[in-house]
């Protein structure tokens, strides 16, 4: 199985919360941006505290610190917050007293689970753990089955994929276009072309292909069915 089509097993598998009997949890860590001891935005950040729990309690395992130039371009903010992320390891939970714009934008997409907090203690961050706990129980729940979807990815000439939307989404049709794609599309490296099968454009297909360097063609092979071709502009 190729790498891309790993990748489509793997979030396949992400949705469905693992496989039965699977006894991993999220590691009970939490990062919160601050200066000095109090949460603070992205643009006021000083040091970012992680707490991790042990025997119910909490404790600040790690004091990072990091300021970020907001004044810098668009691309180096990415680059500053990728390499604090790096920093945080198994983390993937963020509070701040305010988190917007691009900084809330790519901690997002980078699949942190994100809270704005005024006080730092263990009401607060037991809060934040249960918050949490309920998002990943309420989420949308998939046989372990589920990862056979993989096997809607075909694999042509070295590089060269095809995927059927339609047919991903009659076996599974809580997965969205989204969140079938994307994943696939962030990693821009895995293939030179990508040929949807599916029965409309999505309609972020503009947005979402431009902020990669991506683009697409579609032509119409049957009734209710085009065929996309997503590919690298350089």
């Amino acid at each position: 199985m190729s790498l891309i089509q790993d990748q489509l097993g793997n979030l396949l598998r992400k949705l469905a919360g693992g496989k039965r009997g699977d006894k991993t949890k999220m590691q009970e860590m939490i990062s919160i941006l601050s200066k000095n001891t109090i949460p603070s935005s992205a643009q006021d950040c000083r040091n970012v505290r992680i707490f991790t729990r042990v025997n119910q309690a909490w404790q600040l395992s790690q004091d990072i610190p990091w300021r970020l130039d907001s004044d810098s371009a668009a691309a180096s903010i990415r680059d500053q917050i990728r390499s604090l992320v790096l920093e945080l390891g198994d983390c993937r939970i963020i509070a701040a007293a305010r988190l917007s714009g691009l900084p809330y934008y790519v901690f997002d997409r980078m699949g942190f689970a994100i809270f704005e907090i005024t006080q730092i203690g263990d009401g607060v961050l037991n809060h934040i753990w249960a918050d949490t706990q309920e998002s990943q129980r309420r989420s949308q729940i998939l046989t372990p089955a589920a990862a056979q979807g993989a096997d809607q990815l075909t694999e042509g000439p070295p590089g060269c994929f095809s995927l059927d939307l339609n047919q991903l989404q009659l076996q599974h049709p809580e997965i969205s276009t989204k969140r079938a794609l994307l994943p696939l599309l962030r990693q821009r490296q895995s293939f030179r072309r990508l040929t949807v099968i599916y029965s409309h454009i999505p309609p972020w297909f503009n947005q979402e292909l431009a902020a990669l360097n991506l683009g697409y063609k579609s032509e119409v092979r049957q009734e209710s069915e085009l065929v996309i071709t997503i590919y690298h502009l350089n």
